[in-house]
């Protein structure tokens, strides 16, 4: 059901979805579980605000004419994590390591209740497309940085 969740939750919108990504934390491992407090201070993660466990995530990117969209959905149990979840998560990816000619705009995030009590936090970060090759390896990045445990932006607690 949380997978089935998130993927309603990456296709909701305008646009084409061009990748996505779905995982459950167990197949990261427990490095994804680590709380925020172990990213050393003066990190591009330096925020002390809590990420609460999330049952699964979906990294996406969607195309939206002349902007691309990265997302970011987390599946919890009740809306006060998810509404939380989005708060942090948000923060986080504004601070996490773009690419300095980038242009990044934050969008409003969503919550969206789906069936069975599940909610999904829904976390949106734009870049303009002013050469589309390049923008693409900002969602790269999420997913190598991901593979190779270091994604801070999704440690919870």
């Amino acid at each position: 059901a949380a997978l089935a969740a998130l993927a309603d939750a990456i296709t909701l919108g305008e646009g084409d979805l061009g990748q996505a990504i779905l995982l459950a934390p167990a197949i990261l491992g427990q490095a994804m579980l680590l709380a925020p407090d172990v990213v050393s201070p003066g990190s591009s993660n330096d925020n002390t605000d809590v990420l609460p466990s999330y049952q699964a995530v979906a990294l996406a990117e969607r195309y939206e004419g002349a902007i691309i969209v990265n997302i970011i959905a987390l599946v919890y149990d009740n809306a006060d994590d998810a509404a939380q979840a989005a708060e942090t998560l948000t923060a986080r990816l504004l601070a996490f390591n773009p690419p300095e000619d980038y242009t990044i705009t934050a969008r409003p995030s969503t919550i969206i209740e789906a069936d069975d009590g599940i909610f999904v936090a829904l976390v949106a970060i734009e870049t303009p497309v002013t050469n589309p090759r390049e923008a693409r390896t900002y969602f790269s990045s999420w997913v190598n940085a991901t593979y190779r445990l270091s994604f801070t932006p999704l440690f919870s607690e």
